[in-house]
């Protein structure tokens, strides 16, 4: 059952009305249910859980005059259509999108009776079986008449589309003159074929029959195909000949499918081989009168051989598989059973194959991490795990979870990698005989898993996804990498050509990035790479070893911690196989399977496996990369933990099961007590499953008092009691119950020993055996017995020690001796011997009490003494004083102690002024933390002296913390999987991976007893060479270091989402890896490593300024290369308030302490420039773009620097470029200038005087700036084609002042040198379109790029939406960019920065004359991408 999807016992929705049809799309999981009595069509969808159902809609049938009667309904698969077949055979299509409900114009008339109805699984075509009249006539209908038998049946096809073209009649002969009362059939897809699947009784029985339908669309023109397996072949001749023929190989589809699996799976794996015997039987069903069994039985016989040698010819191995062929006749009256023999198998031998037929899929690559799997179902949301061991204590991989924990021997790990479509699944299957899906393209989702064995070897198989597809980011494909190197004997990499390509060589680079997070582990990554080379020619196979080798070790010259030898132990293979088609492809994999065998296995067991799998899969999942055999033992420990309260309580695990060594399930020994007692010496009684202790859970019993009754019962049952005996049968009874307690702690703390016994030397394993041994030791102290008298006879009191109620022994409290008098006497009288009538365990004579052999006076001091018998025990007549048969007469006053009811143990005749007890020990239990014991002190009255200190004689654990530098442990805690990222621009899930806090473990001394505190600091451990970590975070996702405290240089971390950060960019709109976010949202959905890596060339940081006290210098200018202050202009432009630093990516891992998380080839390109040309010829594509050959913030280069040796050409703002353009792609350039009264404004002149010395006349001295500029390439040959130049001048209304003409200066002189009005944006936009709309009409200058410089200083007034209308724009010519730039105040530009983003333009903020030059000239040189950095501003 899939987890959190209820059974079909579960409720989900009543509805309040019946239904008379429904019908059901699983693509979508809407539901339709058909109400006659409203004449309407409820719909319904599921949720993807199939937990919930919500109503979508109503389609009132009413409101269409033609609908009658509904007797059919359907949905089409993955559309939101839905068929109807009313009772006039009207079919008709109704839409149900969310914003309409309506019947489509088009409708057919079905030309007879409706039998049976469905839609094609592929909703091509509306199939529709039909019974009619009369062949010739189509068109004649028939009407229910409960009797088809005499009819022709008919499979009509339409194409479903609102036009119902019918496409073939498929006359169904087998079903004519039938009754079709039980008629069942349905439409499938078997593998790529369409099917009609026929079963009804009043055929053969037991036996499906199919139609296969082939749809195919030459020319346009619809045509259908069906072939009828079973259609009679009449042979030349008169009626007299028979019919033998078997059909053509088209028409044997099953014989495809058959062929299929021997084609695509193996016949005889060559690892796990072993000899089977595979019967295939065909039964031939007779299709009519003349049928000759022995001639057809050999045709399909042939049939059958012809695809056996098809197999053979490409290279199949039939050598270890006896295959039988058997044919047989099944005739009309037999049944389908009588025909098949049975064949006797080891029943336990076919549930294991059984159990391993389907593979199981264990996890999928998803939004960067890897989602695990539990039975092979997503975990449900309601499933609880918050760390690595807990998650890897769910996880399940189905029966496969049976297999693996009763495999008893060896075990080994084969996993297959490569890029999609290289033939990983084909290569797994042929090698160990699995049954991976294989397909020409993406087949494989995620890692699926199952298992082959041999005689010596388990052998689980993993299948892994295609590395390198557009669907996985490079992160998923590196989780996937580290997870395949950690456990697996061997990794198979498939490559599909013979060629170390750069798609090959990116998947290495990508392995490269898991190097930093892979632990040292004597367990894990050490097996083999081995690549196999697809496709390759036998004379080819040493240059490609040689190749392979020489690329492989130049990748992995990069680094000094290369990914072969960090995560596969330095082991490499490489092995070619020639086209899979060809017989030495299958020769050849005995190769690979001698290679599996050679190598050797890490794992002891498949335990061993099973527990690290799941482990290293919890690790990758929670981005946990912490040491792998520290999480061993706290998996360990946590199995442990789980059962240790039922050992301690009930001496078994949890469940019931007894305690084992969990590697091998060798049972921990339950011998028999042995009790050092003349009553008993030995006691059958097993300690599994024997309650002695009080359970938290409240199961069993629920206090010591019922325990120990209990145990007594148990005890009396094997030992009989001998009330007479004073103390003997307390002696026993104690005996027993400390003989249960040792025998309880023996066998749990050797239950703990023996399962921890590789893990120690571990401070944790230590603290959990004490522990344990503390409450084992706890626990024996409650079992012990009270040792007062009973208050109704002289023995002692066998309640639990400390108890409240009355002492009592539990007995008859009567002696069961003889008299001695009556003894004395027999031998003189021969009189009866009577029993002693005193209470149990008296002192003195027996006494029988009836024939006066005592005198029975009172004792003298009888009401005075605790211990007094009453009647005087002396002879009758006796001289003297009535003394009773007590040795010593105690006072019987409680004892001065407050609390205690025992009575006084002082003789009655001693002087004393404090009544004192038997008890000698202080009944105050002791006074340190979690102890349940008595003080030790020997002094009853303990208590009541000054500043009196309890303390058991035990030692004591510390609960103190560690208080050694550094951190103890570092917890890394997931807190949700998946999170919802509530974005401005539109929500997102994304990956919170996991926390890490800071664990500081206990003290682990012991404080000697009588004592407080241990002398010393305290420590988790005692080993001199215990580790204690760092305890500086990363800034950004908060992650510890993972060195040891005190270490020398940078902090190292495997880094986590970045929760810290915040987005600050020069444009408000962010676009990064598909998210969407903007300006001043914060960056928790990145992750530290991934971000930086997905930056790419010319990546730098943000910090805020450390500025110094009483000084504006800024520190890290001055302290590190590759440091600079962020302008004012930068600032301001990135919306931040605070002064901020920018630093290379180098710079910054440097500054903030931590090893730089990237490699060396992406540190490298992080430090170059990241300008780009602007030509047009690169297309604006990433991998296509020409970038500045100089280092990040290069000097500019000189105009005029000679690039002969190295080519290419220098920008206008100094920048070299590699590549060589005859020229730079001309432009269409609209300037559209605000020339409102504002403009006149002379609070900023331009530096020429030939211009207005205002606002405007600074524009116009940018805007011949910006032409000089742009004639400058012309000049030297750059620009190839000269830019046409407009000039839109606007304030309440616009007019165009230059339009398209040639960009000259003299365009300059044109321009009017006062302005006035309001400013309305709408007017400039539209005189600009104008402009557009009738360059579009001229081809010379439509092939130019548009692009609008907008230019205002002050806020719209009125007019249409500009934003709207820069918008529109776009829309009518996609190749328009629009630039703004604001002149003025930044609070006035809002609008200007929309209209920029609408535009796919920039948006600059100008504050003065100088600046709004700078902004014109950027505009007329390289190219860079729009900046924005994720920084911590706390």
């Amino acid at each position: 059952m899939k987890l959190g999807v209820p059974s079909s016992k579960v409720s989900i929705r009543t509805f309040k009305r019946g239904h008379d049809l429904w019908a059901f799309d699983e693509d979508s999981r809407i539901l339709a249910l058909y109400d006659r009595s409203v004449c309407s069509i409820h719909l319904f969808r599921f949720d993807e859980k199939y937990i919930d159902i919500v109503r979508i809609g109503e389609i009132e049938l009413s409101k269409y005059a033609d609908i009658k009667n509904v007797i059919w309904i359907g949905l089409v698969p993955g559309k939101r259509d839905i068929l109807l077949v009313d009772d006039e055979n009207r079919l008709c299509v109704y839409e149900f999108s969310p914003h309409r409900m309506m019947m489509r114009h088009g409708y057919t008339i079905l030309p007879a009776q409706l039998i049976k109805a469905f839609i094609t699984p592929d909703a091509l075509c509306f199939v529709v079986i039909c019974a009619l009249t009369d062949i010739g006539n189509e068109g004649e209908d028939v009407r229910k008449t409960g009797d088809l038998s005499s009819k022709e049946m008919f499979a009509i096809v339409y194409l479903l589309e609102d036009s119902f073209i019918e496409l073939k009649r498929l006359p169904l002969g087998l079903l004519s003159g039938r009754n079709v009362q039980d008629l069942h059939l349905a439409c499938k897809l078997i593998g790529p074929q369409l099917h009609l699947v026929f079963l009804s009784s009043v055929m053969h029985s037991h036996v499906l029959t199919s139609y296969l339908i082939e749809v195919y669309s030459p020319q346009q023109k619809y045509h259908l195909h069906a072939i009828n397996p079973n259609a009679e072949t009449c042979a030349a001749g008169d009626d007299g000949d028979k019919t033998h023929e078997v059909p053509c190989n088209g028409s044997l589809a099953a014989l495809n499918h058959i062929f299929h699996g021997f084609d695509k799976y193996a016949v005889s794996p060559l690892l796990c081989q072993e000899r089977k015997t595979i019967s295939l039987t065909f039964v031939l069903c007779s299709p009519c009168h003349g049928w000759e069994d022995g001639i057809a039985k050999r045709n399909c016989e042939n049939h059958v051989n012809s695809y056996i040698q098809r197999l053979k010819g490409k290279g199949k191995v039939f050598q270890e598989l006896d295959l039988k062929l058997i044919f047989k006749t099944l005739m009309n009256d037999q049944a389908f059973e009588e025909i098949f023999s049975g064949r006797k198998q080891n029943i336990g031998e076919w549930i294991q194959k059984l159990l391993c037929l389907v593979p199981v899929q264990v996890a999928r690559a998803e939004n960067n991490m890897l989602r695990l799997m539990i039975d092979g179902f997503e975990i449900a949301s309601n499933v609880q795990f918050s760390d690595v061991v807990s998650l890897a204590n769910i996880l399940r991989f189905g029966t496969y979870d049976l297999l693996l924990e009763s495999w008893k021997g060896k075990m080994k790990v084969i996993s297959s990698m490569g890029k999609q479509s290289s033939g990983k699944s084909y290569l797994l299957n042929h090698l160990a005989g699995s049954l991976f899906d294989v397909a020409g393209g993406r087949c494989t989702d995620g890692v699926w898993m199952t298992v082959r064995w041999d005689s010596e070897y388990m052998y689980v198989l993993l299948d892994f996804e295609g590395l390198g597809s557009f669907e996985r980011s490079d992160q998923e494909d590196m989780l996937l990498s580290i997870l395949s190197a950690a456990i697996s004997n061997m990794t198979i990499f498939n490559k599909k050509d013979s060629h170390m390509d750069k798609e090959t060589e990116a998947i290495f680079q990508r392995f490269q990035h898991g190097v930093n997070l892979v632990k040292a582990d004597d367990k894990l990554f050490k097996g083999l790479f081995c690549i196999a080379v697809k496709d390759v020619d036998c004379a080819d196979v040493e240059d490609l070893k040689r190749e392979f080798f020489q690329k492989l070790t130049i990748i992995c010259s990069r680094t000094s911690e290369n990914f072969l030898m960090r995560m596969y132990d330095g082991q490499i293979c490489i092995l070619a196989f020639p086209p899979f088609q060809q017989q030495e492809y299958h020769l050849n994999i005995e190769m690979l399977a001698s290679e599996v065998r050679e190598v050797e296995s890490q794992y002891a067991n498949s335990r061993r496996f099973l527990q690290d799998f799941k482990l290293v899969l919890s690790q990758i999942s929670i981005q946990d990369w912490s040491s792998m055999n520290s999480r061993r033992i706290m998996m360990r420990i946590f199995v442990l933990r789980s059962h240790l309260e039922s050992a301690i309580t009930l001496g078994q695990c949890k469940g019931g099961e007894v305690l084992v060594v969990l590697d091998n399930d060798e049972s921990i020994a339950d011998d028999p007590i042995h009790l050092e007692s003349e009553i008993c010496s030995s006691f059958q009684l097993k300690d599994s499953g024997l309650q002695l202790a009080i359970s938290s859970t409240e199961e069993g019993m629920t206090s010591m008092d019922d325990i120990i009754e209990s145990l007594r019962a148990k005890f009396q049952a094997a030992v009989q009691r001998e009330d007479g005996s004073k103390g003997t049968s307390h002696a026993s009874f104690q005996c027993f119950l400390n003989s249960l307690m040792e025998r309880r702690q023996k066998r749990v703390i050797e239950w703990l020993t023996v399962n921890m016994e590789e893990f120690k030397e571990d401070d944790d394993v230590r603290q959990l055996i004490i522990d344990t041994t503390t409450r084992l030791v706890e626990l024996k102290d409650k079992v012990l017995l009270c040792k007062c008298q009973c208050s109704k006879c002289f023995l002692t009191c066998v309640y639990v020690k400390g108890h409240h109620s009355d002492h009592s022994c539990l007995g008859t409290h009567l002696c069961l001796q003889e008299c001695t008098f009556c003894r004395e006497e027999q031998a003189i009288q021969c009189s009866k011997v009577m029993k002693c009538r005193e209470v149990a365990g008296h002192s003195g004579s027996h006494d029988c009490t009836k024939r006066m052999h005592s005198c029975q006076h009172t004792c003298k001091v009888y009401e005075q003494a605790s211990n007094c018998y009453k009647k005087c025990s002396l002879r009758v007549n006796h001289e003297g004083e009535h003394i009773c048969k007590s040795l010593q007469h105690m006072c019987r006053e409680k004892c001065s102690l407050p609390g205690c009811e025992n009575t006084c143990n002082t003789p009655f005749e001693a002087e004393h002024t404090q009544h004192v007890c038997s008890e000698q020990f202080c009944p105050v239990q002791c006074i340190m933390p979690y102890c349940t014991r008595q003080c030790a002190t020997e002094d009853h009255f303990h208590k009541l002296k000054y500043h009196a200190q309890h303390f058991c004689s035990s030692e004591h654990p510390c609960t103190a913390k560690c208080e050694a530098p550094g951190v103890c442990n570092v917890v890394t805690e997931l807190v949700k999987q998946t999170k919802v990222f509530h974005g401005k621009r539109g929500d997102f899930e994304y990956d919170f991976v996991s926390e890490q806090s800071e664990f500081r473990k206990g003290c682990c001394i012991m404080i000697p007893p009588f004592t407080y505190k241990h002398s010393g600091p305290h420590v988790h451990s005692l080993k001199t060479n215990v580790i204690h970590y760092c305890d500086v975070r990363c800034p950004n996702c908060e992650y510890y270091c993972q060195l040891p405290f005190g270490h020398v240089g940078l902090h190292n971390t495997a880094h986590g989402n970045m929760r810290k950060t915040q987005f600050v960019a020069d444009t408000k709109n962010i676009d990064f890896q598909g998210r969407k976010y903007v300006r001043g949202e914060s960056g928790v959905a990145e992750m530290c490593l991934m971000y930086c890596r997905a930056r790419g060339r010319g990546h730098t940081h943000l910090i805020p300024c450390p500025k110094t006290k009483g000084s504006n210098v800024c520190c890290t200018e001055k302290l590190y290369d590759g440091a600079r202050h962020v302008t004012k202009k930068m600032q301001l432009n990135l919306g931040v308030k605070e002064p901020l630093d920018q630093m290379t990516h180098a710079a910054y891992w440097e500054y903030v302490g931590f090893k730089d998380p990237c490699d060396k080839y992406e540190r490298e390109s992080f430090a170059l420039c990241d300008h780009y040309c602007p030509s047009e010829e690169h297309n604006g594509r990433t991998e296509e773009k020409s970038y500045c050959t100089k280092k990040l913030w290069h000097d500019p280069v000189p105009k005029d620097t000679c690039m002969r040796s190295t080519g290419g050409y220098v920008s206008e703002d100094g920048h070299h470029f590699s590549c060589i353009h005859t020229t730079i792609a001309p432009h269409n350039v609209i300037f559209v200038v605000d020339r409102s009264s504002s403009m006149e404004n002379y609070d900023i002149k331009p530096n020429l005087k030939m211009f207005p010395q205002n606002r405007l006349g600074c524009v116009y001295e940018s805007l011949l700036g910006f032409i000089t500029l742009r004639l400058q390439d012309l000049s030297c040959g750059s620009l190839g084609e000269i830019d046409t130049i407009s000039v839109v001048l606007f304030a309440s209304n616009a007019h165009i002042q230059v339009e398209l003409k040639p960009i000259s200066v003299s365009v300059i002189d044109d321009l009017p040198r006062q302005g006035a009005g309001n400013t309305t944006y709408s007017s400039g936009l539209e005189k600009a379109e104008s402009i557009l709309n009738r360059s579009s009409r001229k081809p010379e200058i439509h092939s130019k790029t548009p692009v609008i410089i907008f230019l205002s200083d002050g806020e719209n007034n009125g007019g249409i939406d500009p934003v709207s209308k820069v918008r529109e724009m776009k829309r009518k010519n996609p190749r328009l960019i629009l630039h703004t730039i604001m002149y003025g105040n930044e609070s006035s530009g809002g609008i200007l920065k929309d209209m920029a983003s609408a535009g796919s333009g920039e948006y600059q903020l100008t504050l003065n004359a100088v600046e709004l030059s700078k902004s014109f000239e950027y505009l007329a040189k390289s190219l860079k991408p729009n900046f924005f950095s994720l920084c911590n501003l706390e």
